[in-house]
């Protein structure tokens, strides 16, 4: 009978075989474990990959606000791209105003609309050039109209060098403006108190406070500021001329309204069509595949 000499070797050293045993085993364990890993991490990759597709988008670099439309071009890139073996799916978007029927959108606070208040504000931070500039695209979704009867008007000193009125409608129709609005207690058969800062203004605008009566009904435009006074008379309502330099507010005998079509008056009934299309508004993508999306990918 012959002799395994390997087992003879490893009788003579035991202490060494079970070490070189259990080496053995953590290295195709570990081994194993680094195939096994390799396989399901490829496996859930290419499951993944089907579903979470790699996006790229394209667009340019170096645009200033000197660019003019023409500058954002990308149309001629885009051809380039989509011709590329590499490319399975391209997918130019487009954006366009849509209307929620019968809904409203959620433009509430009033950040989308040039106000006297946001131009103010802005003019704490920017040159008056700038703010000119850059912030005069006529968007008024902030705004409301309605009727009302003055009720008392005063004028609130603001600082040691500033100061505002405060007017009080009871009003009786509401004809345009956010339904929220009317949660600030602007709804029918209620008094509100509203603003107006004459800085905001051209004298000839805030002198015509004084030809405004106590007891008289008027047609009012006012709008939501974002920037409220903090103190007795707070409230997020600013009076807003009727007609941007020229009415204040318009007196209509009781049981009246405005007749849009008087000469002159035509921009008023414009001015709420446009307001009230705008505030149904909203901005929709036109897209071959939403899922392509990330933002709407589960």
């Amino acid at each position: 009978m012959k002799h395994n000499i390997f087992i003879k070797s490893a009788l003579r050293q035991p202490l060494k075989t079970v070490l070189l045993l259990l080496l053995s085993g953590m290295v195709s364990f570990v081994l194993m474990s680094r195939v096994v890993e390799h396989v399901i991490i490829k496996r859930e990759s290419d499951r993944i990959s089907d579903y979470y597709r790699p996006i790229g988008t394209l667009f340019k670099y170096g645009l200033s606000d000197e660019s003019t439309d023409e500058d954002y071009d990308i149309s001629q890139g885009a051809a380039i791209v989509g011709g590329s073996k590499y490319v399975a799916f391209e997918d130019r978007r487009r954006a366009l105003s849509a209307t929620l029927g019968g809904m409203y959108n959620s433009d509430t606070d009033g950040y989308s609309s040039i106000t006297p208040s946001l131009l103010a504000k802005m003019a704490e931070f920017y040159p008056s050039e700038f703010v000119a500039e850059h912030y005069n695209y006529q968007i008024y979704v902030s705004d409301v109209f309605y009727y009302g009867t003055l009720v008392s008007k005063a004028d609130v000193k603001r600082s040691e060098t500033t100061h505002y009125y405060v007017l009080q409608f009871d009003i009786d129709d509401w004809v345009a403006g956010y339904p929220e609005y009317q949660t600030f207690g602007m709804t029918k058969g209620e008094v509100y108190s509203i603003r107006l800062i004459p800085e905001m203004y051209d004298s000839g605008i805030v002198q015509q406070l004084d030809d405004m009566v106590v007891g008289g009904r008027y047609f009012v435009r006012a709008y939501y500021n974002q920037f409220p006074e903090v103190g007795e008379h707070s409230g997020h309502m600013t009076i807003r001329p009727l007609i941007d330099g020229s009415i204040l507010c318009l007196p209509v005998g009781q049981g009246e309204s405005v007749d849009f079509s008087t000469p002159g008056m035509e921009v008023l009934r414009d001015m709420i069509e446009t307001q009230t299309a705008n505030q149904h508004a909203m901005m929709a993508v036109a897209t071959k595949d939403l899922s392509a999306m990330p933002a709407m990918q589960e």
